[in-house]
């Protein structure tokens, strides 16, 4: 009413209350008629700047409705209102004592970048001010798109700059560690596509991938992922040379990873670890089952309970506060018995073993598929094969001249060289053993050959 009948004193008044509320301004209700008293009023700073007191209040989830409102103000300054956002909405905390953002909502930086774009106020300062604000990947990826949308090379260059600080903080334990990868997984093939159909967003992206392999604790995490969408991305092309030299890193790793062979199988579990010492103990030695707790238990049911709190998940429903913390333990456990007799059979599972094979023959295709982008260079799998070629020359030769060599028999079980040695006698002639790696279309694995002068 007062902006009606142009009262600008007492207008600036009820501004002056409406700022002083213990309550947020909700701006889809009254945003609309401050910012129109901003545009009769226009000529008063003072009142200008009481609108823009008012708009510091507002939460940030409500960014894109200001940005509605004031869009076809004349005056509201787009750098002011920009500077409201980014100083005060995005990171101020409400008299509730509660943030502006809970865990659901998320900076509108789409908006912010479209609306700076549209006025014309991407500025360096602005930008770096915004992008501080962004501590997730998944904000940085929105913002990452919508740069290349609006191909502005310097918010790029800003928001990479911001992603590869943000790069060694994701924890290696943490448990959105894999929401995260694939998060930068896409955010990785956005970033290259851009390099290639945009030359000039091609420079940001290449000082990125330096920069981010420079300062990254463990470059393996982020060689993996960005060696893997290079190669989707330049399919039938070469890349440039800072995407190559990524992948001959990669390739580094995958052949100190391959050169050791497919996994041999073994009922081991090395790496296992388990609160109960007994079972950690029988978990990393040899043998492949055992009875665990005759006398230990009060009957059935605790044996029962016992069972369901050392099996994963998956296997046994308990209360999760009485889990026992395992690690690298793939077992089967069963409880049996009567009363006092209760015990509980534990016997290993294969799981871990089949994981690593699984993992193995997943690097042996990746590195088969990185091999075409870097002409010239010798495969290792290449040099297993004649590797192999020679030893089977030399097996072949020292048949030939009467020298035994010791080979299990088509139908017989897989045996260590440990096992085999022991069935030959230690007080006989002297006994050489060689690893011999074969392939077989993509499987590859070392056999062991024992030659006895």
């Amino acid at each position: 009413i007062c902006q009606k009948l142009k009262l600008k004193e007492e207008a600036k008044a009820l501004l002056t209350k409406l700022k002083d509320l213990t309550d947020p301004i909700e701006i889809r209700k009254i945003g609309k008629a401050i910012v129109d008293t901003a545009e009769v009023f226009a000529a008063d700073k003072t009142h200008l700047n009481l609108v823009y007191d008012i708009l510091k209040l507002a939460k940030g989830s409500e960014i894109p409705e200001i940005i509605r409102i004031c869009e076809t103000s004349s005056s509201i300054s787009p750098h002011e209102l920009i500077k409201v956002f980014v100083c005060h909405n995005i990171k101020s905390k409400h008299r509730d004592g509660y943030s502006c953002y809970n865990d659901k909502q998320s900076i509108p930086v789409t908006e912010i970048l479209h609306y700076m774009f549209k006025k014309n106020v991407l500025t360096e300062s602005l930008l770096n001010e915004l992008v501080s604000k962004l501590d997730s990947l998944g904000l940085l990826q929105s913002a990452v798109v919508t740069a290349i949308d609006l191909k502005c090379a310097m918010a790029l260059n800003l928001l990479l700059l911001r992603l590869a600080e943000f790069l060694p903080s994701m924890s290696e334990t943490d448990s959105s560690v894999q929401s995260n990868l694939k998060i930068l997984s896409s955010t990785l093939k956005v970033i290259l596509e851009a390099s290639k159909n945009f030359q000039s967003l091609a420079e940001p992206v290449y000082s990125f991938i330096q920069i981010a392999l420079a300062s990254t604790e463990n470059p393996q995490r982020l060689l993996r992922p960005l060696a893997k969408e290079i190669a989707a991305v330049f399919d039938s092309e070469v890349p440039p040379q800072c995407m190559q030299d990524v992948i001959v890193h990669q390739m580094a790793n995958l052949e100190a990873y391959i050169s050791k062979g497919e996994p041999v199988f073994s009922w081991q579990q090395k790496n296992a670890t388990i609160e109960n010492v007994d079972i950690q103990n029988f978990l990393r030695g040899p043998k492949e089952f055992m009875t665990y707790g005759k006398g230990k238990f009060r009957g059935i049911n605790d044996a029962r309970r016992f069972v369901s709190n050392h099996s994963a998940s998956s296997d046994h429903w308990s209360y999760s506060w009485k889990k026992v913390k395992r690690s690298g333990c793939f077992m089967r456990l069963t409880a049996s018995g009567v009363g006092r007799n209760a015990f509980v059979n534990i016997s290993k599972t294969k799981e871990g073993f089949e994981n690593e094979v699984k993992e193995y023959k997943a690097k042996v295709t990746e590195y088969k598929k990185l091999l075409k982008f870097v002409p010239g260079h010798k495969s290792v799998l290449l040099n297993k094969r004649n590797s192999s070629g020679a030893a089977a020359k030399a097996i072949a030769s020292s048949s030939a001249t009467g020298q035994n060599v010791a080979q299990p028999s088509p139908g017989a079980p897989k045996r260590s060289v440990a096992a085999v040695t022991s069935h030959i006698n230690s007080s006989t002639q002297k006994k050489q053993k060689q690893s011999v790696l074969v392939q077989k279309g993509d499987t590859v694995k070392f056999v062991d050959v024992i030659t006895i002068d």
